[in-house]
Order: C-alpha cells, then structure tokens, then sequence
C-alpha cells in the first residue's frame, strides 16, 4: 500500500500522525499481509526569509499566530499531552530559534528511499526533544551520519550545502498547494483516500483497510470479466 505523508519537519502534529500511521500499518500489515511504503511530500508551515533566519522562535510564533503567551503555552501543553499518549517527547523549552525547514526537505529528498522513515524520526527527535535548530546544514550532517552512515553522508553533503536540491524542494511545495492542500499533516492513501490531521491509529488502519478492500473488490471485478 502506498501512502504519501504531506509534512513539515516542524510540525508537532505530523510527528504525532506519522507515528500512528506507522503503527497502523504494523497492525495492517499484520491483518492483510500487504506491506506500507511510506514517502514524504514537503511542505512548509512557515516559511522563513534568509533574513529572518536566527529569529526567536517564541516570538515569531506569537506575531504569526497572533495569540497570548498563555495561548501559546496552553497549545504547547495539549500537544505535549497528546503525544506522551502515544510515546513521543515535547520539550518546546527547548526550541528557541524560529527554523528554516527546505534544507531539511532537501536533506530528506537526497537521502536512500529505504531510510528516509528513520531520517524524519531523527529530524523530528532532535528539533522537538533537543531544540537542534535543522535548518543548519552542519546540524543536518551530524544528524544525517548517525541515520545514513558516513559514506552515504559524505556522498550527499556537497548537493546540501550547496543546496542543489532547493528548487526541487520548492517545486514539489508548490504542487502540493497547488492540489489544495492548506494544513498538515495530510496523508494520501493509495492515491485516494486522505486522512487530515495527526489522527489516532485507529482511524488509519480503517483508512487503510478501507483503500485494501477497494482494491480487493477492484480486482475480484476485473478476474470476473465484469
């Protein structure tokens, strides 16, 4: 089954749903015996001018959103709340620089298909657990040997630095407002069916049985001759 994750690294709720979605497709996987292939489509929650870079995060969060501190903090502590739920860490105390996410996109695109579930992991683990600001390409080397390894590093670290990968990363973005798309996390199941928001695991897995048995009934119709 193929499914297309609609995410920013920054966004707590894509790390939620990403994480349900993948112990969904264990128990799918498990009732069905068809595996998931899962792949990411960039998208940005808000995107950073050069010259804004190194900006407080706090700050800027509160201007965009245009909420109280409380606000903020109350925001902060559901989200915190949800995730414990389902075995992830939020230490927000921790983020203070407002991040550029692209070169972490492109970091994601120029990585082996085969990792780039673990690679967003570790992305995520670090800006939501430690506050690494992922937007810095030596942030994102040190990040990348740890998941990839040194030899696949080094081989990519010269297109991320000179971010060779940006307009792809742009390009892609586009596509995705372009298919309507306004709010992450947005997963797209067998080209098909869509789930919107970091959803609990059970509202996947009947998402994605939903999609396995259409295609069970599709192919039962097409063997009949009908």
């Amino acid at each position: 089954m193929q499914v297309q994750i609609v995410s920013d690294v920054v966004c707590p709720w894509c790390r939620i749903g990403k994480k349900n979605l993948a112990d969904a497709a264990v128990e799918f996987t498990k009732q069905t015996g068809e595996p998931v292939e899962m792949t990411f489509l960039p998208y940005l929650l808000d995107p950073i001018r050069p010259e804004e870079e190194g900006e407080s995060f706090r700050d800027r969060f509160l201007n965009r959103k245009g909420l109280s501190e409380q606000q903020m903090q109350e925001m902060f502590t559901r989200v915190t709340e949800v995730g414990k739920q389902f075995g992830l860490d939020y230490h927000f105390e921790n983020v203070t620089v407002a991040v550029n996410t692209v070169p972490a996109h492109e970091l994601m695109e120029l990585a082996p298909v085969d990792k780039r579930v673990e690679l967003m992991d570790a992305l995520m683990k670090a800006y939501f657990e430690d506050g690494v600001n992922i937007g810095n390409p030596d942030e994102l080397i040190r990040l990348a040997k740890d998941v990839l390894g040194e030899e696949v590093t080094l081989e990519l670290e010269a297109a991320l630095r000179s971010r060779a990968m940006e307009p792809v990363v742009m390009a892609m973005i586009q596509q995705v407002q372009q298919a309507g798309i306004r709010g992450v996390p947005y997963t797209i199941i067998d080209g098909k069916y869509a789930v919107s928001g970091g959803q609990p695991p059970q509202v996947f897995l009947g998402a994605l049985m939903q999609a396995h048995q259409a295609k069970e009934t599709s192919k039962q119709a097409v063997e009949a001759g009908e």
